[in-house]
């Protein structure tokens, strides 16, 4: 599992996780609470049309660039490749 990408805003601390094909998201008041609320298959989609760049919320650490669709939330953008999310807690 590596740390893809890390954000602090007025919701809270992110940690987004590659493990693989799937995408692990933690949130918390600070880096040293968090908890999982997210886990979700990445499948490729090179058809989707990216909108404005106001539309994504940008996570990006360690050398990459991490990017989830705000508007839709179904999409992340990893190093320039779009990917659908497929939640797996559900």
């Amino acid at each position: 599992m590596e740390l893809i990408g890390v954000n602090l805003d007025t919701s809270g601390f992110y940690e987004i996780y590659r493990d693989g094909d799937v995408l692990i998201t933690f949130h918390g008041d600070n880096e040293t609470r968090l908890e999982e609320i997210a886990r979700q298959t990445l499948i490729l989609d090179s058809g989707f049309k990216i909108g404005s760049e106001e539309d994504w919320s940008f996570y990006g650490t360690n050398g990459h660039a991490c990017d989830i669709d705000a508007e839709e939330t179904d999409h992340a953008r990893i190093d320039g490749v779009v990917y659908r999310l497929i939640d797996l807690r559900a």
